[in-house]
């Protein structure tokens, strides 16, 4: 569930998206942007991911930032007028852009010097131009460039068993110690194979709720989780209140951002 997973919460506004080209797919996830007028609320949760995001208002320059990987949900209320565009970076990827341990920038953002993207980009009219201004720039800062191999089947290991699988067992398919994978992982990723795999199982149940009313949380808890109380536990961490608290909260227009 880390290729495809709910990233957060849209309220008072939609998300308009793009996929990126074909070559880019393993890279990253879709291009979205906000449209500048309506004031937003987004809720981010966590989901592995990283995010290079481009963002101005009126006549200001536009600046660049990348954003590491959440450990807890956050709250943001974009401005009326701010224009926002960003793409979601697969796991590993904000390394390969920064070449920065990625576990310095949990929670965080930092300016990205860019001068020919902010300025092509403060040129733009439309947000299929901004897209391709903003793929075009990561087109070639990826070109040539691939995530750590031991890093990139821990990732896919971790994601397509939903967190379930065996972090020594991971280890060993990808040929190194437990603690050695740790140690690649908080530097490509930004946190550790355990952490990433609450996270996939986290956002494998995001991902298999339809309808809160209708869940049963007991049911779900067995699919993955040692008991029920060990489900509300983790999805608070990870959403900021309990499954059915999540769910009441949400105003009637809210929208689950998803962005594979």
């Amino acid at each position: 569930m880390l290729d495809d997973p709910v990233s957060a919460i849209l309220e008072g506004t939609g998300m308009i998206v793009r996929c990126p080209s074909l070559p880019l797919a393993t890279y990253l996830g879709c291009f979205w942007a906000f449209p500048a007028e309506p004031p937003a609320s987004v809720k981010t949760l966590p989901d592995g991911c990283a995010q290079f995001v481009v963002e101005w208002t009126g006549g200001a320059s536009p600046a660049a930032f990348i954003g590491g990987p959440r450990s807890h949900p956050s709250h943001y209320r974009k401005p009326p007028l701010r224009k926002i565009i960003g793409v979601r970076l697969r796991p590993g990827v904000g390394y390969l852009l920064l070449r920065r341990p990625m576990c310095d920038l949990v929670n965080r953002r930092v300016r990205v010097a860019a001068p020919e993207l902010t300025d092509r980009m403060a040129r733009t009219h439309s947000v299929d131009e901004r897209f391709d201004v903003l793929e075009s720039h990561l087109s070639r800062k990826l070109a040539g460039l691939a995530l750590d191999d031991r890093v990139r089947r821990a990732i896919r290991a971790v994601g397509e068993s939903a967190g379930g699988a065996r972090i020594d067992e991971v280890a060993r398919q990808c040929g190194v110690s437990r603690r050695h994978l740790e140690r690649l992982m908080r530097v490509w990723v930004g946190v550790s194979p355990k952490r990433l795999a609450r996270v996939a199982r986290f956002q494998a149940l995001l991902g298999s709720v339809q309808n809160d009313a209708q869940t049963d949380w007991t049911e779900r808890a067995a699919a993955s989780y040692a008991d029920q109380s060990h489900l509300i536990h983790e999805f608070a961490e990870f959403a900021g209140a309990s499954p059915r608290r999540f769910y009441a909260e949400q105003r009637p227009d809210a929208l689950p951002a998803r962005c594979g």
